[in-house]
């Protein structure tokens, strides 16, 4: 009797749902087992010290991206982004430049010799190799108020003019800021003018602009995430290996692809 009963359990157990689940699991497990080394082992018998040891023939299409050549074109693509810059110096330039104008109006007020004058507007402004150099001084000294200080409000906004284009480290040479002045000039300039507010300008320009390391980061960053991804196709019975070839980065991925199982 104890003996029929243990039979019946035992029966009872293994025509239980749970038992079917925990049989189906094993058989799973052990089918992908023997799926995953038999890959393995053929993967050993056809790549030796990366070599192909055999040819390799595509049984479906494949598209694989070809990782190092798109890596190497979003390097190009970033390494052509000029670097994004922004102003720095406005403030302090524009700063420079109502203290030069203050001073030659203090100089002007003193009571002293013209030749006085004369040297100290000569330490304000450097005019060795300026050939207008006795026309400026003398206008800087002798120029009714109201003169003067037309020339001083042109400057200011032709100053506000270059800032607000900008000036680089490559823009900083003096033939380049004479070009500067007189391309952001306001109108209504005469000639006279010009010369004294490109000296008066001269003394205070520095380059405003500075690297922004944060943007151009960023838009080397965008300019790479546009490269679209260099894509191989191996149609169904192109050979994906040949005998002899070393295996790729490309070709891994595409042996993937294939269904083998390749680390």
């Amino acid at each position: 009797m104890a003996k029929f009963e243990f039979v019946s359990k035992l029966r009872d157990f293994f025509t239980s749902a749970q038992a079917v689940k925990v049989s189906a699991f094993i058989g799973f497990t052990v089918l992908m087992t023997a799926v995953i080394a038999s890959q393995n082992f053929f993967f050993q018998n056809i790549i030796e010290n990366g070599i192909s040891k055999r040819d390799i023939i595509a049984q479906k299409t494949l598209t694989v991206e070809d990782v190092k050549r798109t890596e190497q074109h979003k390097k190009e693509v970033s390494q052509k982004i000029e670097p994004v810059m922004a102003p720095a110096e406005d403030d302090f330039i524009k700063s420079n430049l109502q203290t030069l104008q203050s001073s030659i109006m203090q100089i002007r007020k003193k009571d002293v010799d013209e030749a006085v004058k004369n040297e100290e507007i000569g330490i304000l402004f450097d005019l060795s190799d300026n050939s207008k150099k006795d026309f400026i001084i003398n206008f800087l000294l002798k120029a009714d108020d109201n003169s003067l200080r037309e020339v001083f409000d042109k400057a200011n906004l032709t100053l506000s003019n270059i800032l607000r284009a900008g000036i680089t480290e490559k823009d900083y040479e003096k033939d380049n800021i004479d070009k500067i002045i007189l391309n952001n000039l306001v109108s209504n300039v005469s000639k006279r003018q010009v010369s004294v507010i490109k000296a008066v300008l001269e003394q205070v320009i520095v380059p405003n602009l500075v690297v922004d390391e944060f943007a151009t980061e960023i838009a080397r960053k965008n300019a790479q995430n546009s490269v679209k991804p260099y894509e191989v196709i191996f149609q169904k019975g192109d050979k994906i290996l040949f005998e002899g070839e070393p295996v790729t980065r490309l070709k891994r991925d595409a042996l993937r692809q294939a269904g083998y199982n390749v680390y």
